[in-house]
């Protein structure tokens, strides 16, 4: 009998300690799972900050007009950057930096085209010169050249510069210029970038005149005192449906089609105005210097000075 009590009590002591130990160990559970709830929570709240951080500082231009002011060289001031995205590639935007009255069809001046991306994890764009070279190529210059003259976009110190963007010459790119962007008018009105005419036929000129351009579907003719001077058939070689190039285009008589060269001799643009009410093409000529062109902007005529001038060229 005494030894059966005895048994019990072991049984009833070894239970006890059992529970005890199960609950202390469930305790120790619980506060390790609260340990990595709080420690998940709060890896959360600070990734989250990072990735707000991030948002903030990455550099995008959105679709637009931007006045360019020269900050330590003035010889950019009356410039403009037109910009818009690539349709294929959300990450990539073609720029076109122009002179002002250059854009608005006063005269011809000097220009260039860019294709920007990304770098430095987004807290930089970097403008990179869209390039013919004298084999008549067409190529993103940055992909052939590591000191290509680059211009690198990013956020301006609003307590130094007074600028939401900054543009800074690398390479040699503009001279080592230091630039201000501001951004005009309405987020809606855009440059619209196209590689051709949204109507399929354009032109340029007047009564008095004549045409001065002249396209129709991906023929573009370029006029000098009324008479063609030369034609060119228009290639979209980006693939984003922005720009074209143009190829140097003539009639054979024995074939009797028009014949193509392959190389590229201009590049043509074509984009609404500021004020949405007309179109206009930009012609843009190689120089020496990388992703320098001689361009020249064409607004189109009156919408019945047109219609007379392709009737007689369908007559």
């Amino acid at each position: 009998m005494k030894k059966s009590m005895k048994n019990t009590i072991r049984f009833g002591m070894i239970t006890t300690v059992a529970i005890l130990g199960s609950f202390v160990f469930m305790n120790k559970v619980h506060a390790t799972d609260r340990g990595n709830i709080e420690q998940s929570n709060i890896e959360e709240v600070l990734s989250s900050m990072v990735r707000e951080q991030q948002v903030k500082k990455r550099v995008v231009l959105e679709n637009g007009y931007y006045e360019v002011q020269g900050i330590n060289n003035s010889n950019f001031n009356g410039y403009e950057l037109l910009v818009d995205n690539a349709e294929n590639n959300t990450d990539k935007i073609l720029a076109v930096l122009i002179p002002k009255r250059v854009r608005k069809g006063s005269e011809s001046g000097f220009g260039y085209f860019y294709e920007g991306r990304s770098v430095k994890k987004g807290s930089s764009m970097m403008l990179a010169p869209i390039n013919i070279t004298s084999n008549g190529n067409l190529n993103i210059d940055s992909e052939m050249d590591t000191r290509s003259p680059v211009l690198l976009v990013s956020k301006g110190s609003m307590g130094k510069f007074n600028y939401e963007f900054v543009i800074q010459g690398k390479n040699g790119a503009l001279d080592g210029a230091l630039l201000g962007l501001v951004r005009r008018g309405d987020k809606k009105k855009h440059p619209k970038l196209r590689a051709t005419s949204k109507k399929g036929y354009f032109a340029s000129g007047s009564h008095k005149n004549g045409p001065e351009l002249v396209v129709v579907g991906t023929e573009l003719s370029i006029y000098k005192n009324g008479s063609s001077e030369k034609t060119y058939e228009m290639i979209q070689l980006n693939g984003d449906d922005m720009f074209s190039a143009l190829v140097v285009s003539e009639f054979d008589t024995m074939a009797e089609y028009d014949v193509s060269y392959e190389g590229v001799n201009k590049i043509a643009m074509f984009f609404d105005t500021y004020s949405g009410k007309e179109e206009s093409v930009i012609i843009a000529t190689p120089t020496h210097d990388v992703g320098r062109y001689r361009m020249t902007a064409y607004d189109s005529g009156t919408l019945s000075w047109i219609k007379k001038l392709f009737i007689n060229l369908f007559d």
